[in-house]
């Protein structure tokens, strides 16, 4: 007679318990007391209560991604590096691991063709492989890259294999290489209940299954918008500091936010669009960077933007450092990185709730599950 398969650990399954069985109210104020990751780990075995998930997704902010790099082996004899995704807590200015893995450092063009140096360990086609930024002669990095966030799913890729993927529940489907497309955004799809990636190709390809067609232009400083619904393009009216700087997109109580910075400069501004049909955008917040008060921003190139509705401020240096500043412009937390500069495009807002992407994916021959969750 086969044995039972064994349950959760006695302390988790009460924990479990408590979780499905307590009060919302009393649930709730608990969940706002913990961070994700913590919530994340009890409610495994509850995941089936909807309701409670829903609760853990609402209640707890996106926190901004920052991508980077370590070397793997510190003595150098072996060159492998470890490719990271963090998440950064706002509240705490405490980084957590989303993503991590180990790969080889770089890949030498010229030196690969004659098969004298090793192909990427998770690339799992030699032919056309997208082998990052060039350093030297025929030397290329290779970086893992978050291209789109949405409702707690990641779309990423390393080299040439795309996934879309959920960090919280390390599911995961891959994709079609995009590495010869531009990766507009992810987004869903409500009718049909998909999730579709949006791309830009300026050339045609057979293979690709599908495109759509972008200009991604400004004329009379209004902005080309999608409608992810109907999938249409239609203009839209920016706010006027568009015209100068550059501009990142983020959600501010379920409305469209957007930073204006430019690099080097002290001033950064947060804007919302309060009535989409009439095109009204409202200044929420005029931030200063007190350049003068901080040291680390002198004498280096500097970029800052706004994460968070609250006003939240990070500062990428060309000096491997990240900075946090509150929007009154003091400084918060400093982040030296030693071998990479810090990249922060998109924020991550964890969720259990189920996905219909990974009820019954489309696998063909050939898939092979991400490397991502490996050093985690």
């Amino acid at each position: 007679m086969a044995e039972p398969a064994p349950g959760p650990e006695p302390r988790q399954a009460d924990a479990a318990a408590f979780f499905r069985d307590a009060p919302p109210r009393v649930v709730i104020e608990i969940i706002r007391r913990l961070p994700a990751r913590s919530v994340c780990k009890v409610l495994r075995d509850v995941t089936s209560y909807r309701p409670l998930l829903a609760a853990v997704h609402l209640l707890h902010p996106p926190q901004p991604l920052i991508r980077f790099g370590l070397n793997a082996c510190p003595d150098r004899y072996i060159r492998l590096r470890d490719y990271c995704v963090e998440a950064l807590d706002l509240r705490s200015d405490m980084l957590r691991p989303i993503l991590r893995f180990t790969d080889n450092e770089y890949y030498d063009f010229i030196e690969n063709i004659v098969g004298a140096d090793a192909p990427p360990i998770h690339a799992f086609s030699k032919d056309h492989i997208n082998y990052g930024e060039e350093v030297g002669d025929g030397e290329h990095y290779p970086r893992i890259t978050v291209h789109a966030s949405i409702d707690g799913l990641l779309l990423v890729s390393f080299i040439n294999i795309w996934y879309i993927c959920n960090p919280a529940t390390r599911q995961w489907v891959a994709l079609p290489d995009l590495s010869s497309c531009t990766v507009i955004g992810l987004y869903a799809h409500i009718s049909s209940g998909e999730y579709r990636v949006l791309v830009y190709t300026d050339k045609d390809d057979g293979a690709t299954w599908t495109r759509y067609y972008v200009l991604r232009e400004r004329q009379g400083y209004r902005m080309l918008v999608f409608d992810t619904e109907a999938e249409v393009f239609s203009w839209m009216s920016s706010p006027n500091p568009i015209r100068e700087g550059s501009t990142q997109l983020l959600e501010m109580d379920r409305k469209l936010a957007m930073s204006v910075s430019k690099n080097g400069r002290p001033t950064l501004e947060l804007w919302r669009l309060e009535d989409y049909r009439n095109e009204i955008w409202v200044q929420i917040y005029q931030i200063r960077i007190p350049v003068m008060e901080i040291p680390d921003l002198h004498y280096i190139d500097w970029f800052p933007h706004v994460v968070s509705p609250e006003g939240d401020v990070l500062i990428e240096c060309s000096n491997k450092l990240l900075l946090h500043c509150d929007r009154n412009g003091n400084l918060l937390r400093k982040f030296q990185f030693r071998e990479e500069a810090p990249l922060v495009r998109h924020t991550l807002k964890e969720t259990l709730l189920p996905h219909a992407i990974f009820v019954a994916p489309k696998i063909t021959d050939g898939d092979v599950a991400p490397p991502f969750f490996e050093g985690l």
